[in-house]
Parts: C-alpha cells; sequence; structure tokens
C-alpha cells in the first residue's frame, strides 16, 4: 500500500491519484490498524476454500464452474437480497476502458555488480565500470522498448533496449565493453604494473 498512499495516512501519491484518475475509479483507502475494514476478501477467499473447495466433486474446470454456481445458490450467501454476482455486474454500468492503458513507470534500486552489470527483471544491464557496487535507479514505462540507468544525483548514465522478462539475457553496449577491456591505472598487466599518466 506505501505505493499507492502515503504511509499513517489516507491520502494517495500523485502517481496512484493519475492512474485512477486515467481509469475513472474511485479508491476508498482502508484506515490503518483496521482489520475488520481490511479482511473482507480474505475472509470470502477462506470461507470459499473452507465450505466448498475442499469437499468439491470436480475433475475439470467445468465441473468446478458448474458446482461452484450450484454452491452460490444453495449454500452461500451470494443471493441473499440482491442476487447474484453476475447479476449485480450486469446491471452495473461500468465506464469503457481509455484507448491507451496508464503509462505505468517502473523506478527500483538495484546495486550494480564488480562487471558493471544491472539486474533488471531477470536480465543484466551495462554501466560505465566506474560504477560497479553503487546503488543506480533503473526506470522504465510499461509498454516502452527502452529503459533508462540513472545515478542517485539523477544523471542518466545508461539506456538499453529491453530483453524479453525472464530472459537471462546479458545487454551490454559496445562502449561498456570496451572501457571493461582497457587497463586501468594501478592494475597490473602481464607481470608487470601498468601506471598511466
Amino acid at each position: 500500500m506505501a505505493t499507492f498512499v502515503y504511509p499513517d495516512s489516507d491520502r494517495l501519491r500523485c502517481e496512484a491519484a493519475a492512474m485512477h484518475k486515467h481509469y475513472g475509479v474511485q479508491v476508498a483507502v482502508c484506515p490503518p490498524k483496521r482489520p475488520q475494514r481490511k479482511g473482507v476478501a480474505e475472509k470470502a477467499i477462506d470461507y470459499l476454500t473452507q465450505s466448498w473447495w475442499r469437499s468439491a466433486p470436480v475433475s475439470t474446470p467445468a465441473q468446478a464452474q458448474a458446482d461452484l454456481d450450484r454452491w452460490s445458490v444453495t449454500v452461500s450467501d451470494r443471493r441473499r437480497n440482491k442476487g447474484t454476482v453476475g447479476e449485480l455486474a450486469a446491471g452495473e454500468s461500468l465506464l469503457v476502458l481509455p484507448e491507451l492503458p496508464f503509462p505505468l513507470r517502473y523506478r527500483e534500486e538495484r546495486v550494480v555488480s564488480r562487471d558493471a552489470l544491472v539486474e533488471f527483471d531477470s536480465n543484466r544491464y551495462s554501466v560505465p565500470p566506474g560504477h560497479a557496487a553503487a546503488t543506480v535507479e533503473v526506470r522504465a514505462r510499461l509498454g516502452e522498448l527502452h529503459l533508462e540507468i540513472y545515478t542517485h544525483s539523477g544523471r542518466r548514465i545508461a539506456r538499453h533496449r529491453r530483453a524479453l522478462s525472464d530472459a537471462g539475457q546479458t545487454i551490454r553496449t559496445p562502449e561498456h565493453a570496451s572501457m571493461l577491456e582497457r587497463p586501468r591505472p594501478g592494475v597490473a598487466v602481464a607481470g608487470r604494473t601498468r601506471l598511466d599518466g
């Protein structure tokens, strides 16, 4: 919830408010330290699993749906007063979804590895070698083909085309690769110490 509301308040963060405005929905924030308000969905799932699923005589998804429909009408309280969930949903006038999805942004801190790589989405992306062991921020937008890596001071140090999620790829620019291959001052080279200067 800390990504949606400011801690210990019911005030939405700017990004969350923009997303809710984009989709035309209202947000009801559960007050802190009020478990009786927050457990409504969890209790309904617990009731469903304990009362129906544990003893449901089903072996296919179609049988499960048919038996759940029967149970909802004859056993659970889904019909009490207002009708079934499906009937209620059919009576609601929902807004049409916007043409474009909300431009969701990822911003995650990462520590650069010794070989100047930053892990994101199970792939690794290069940065200049001088940033090894530093904490950087990876920024990406949902649906965009590139990601960017920034220092804590807000300076962009890398931009890469995104690999598919969970592909396990290493993406290194030719510039970053050549920087890694250059001998650095004071680093031993072939049994000698190279001192540039």
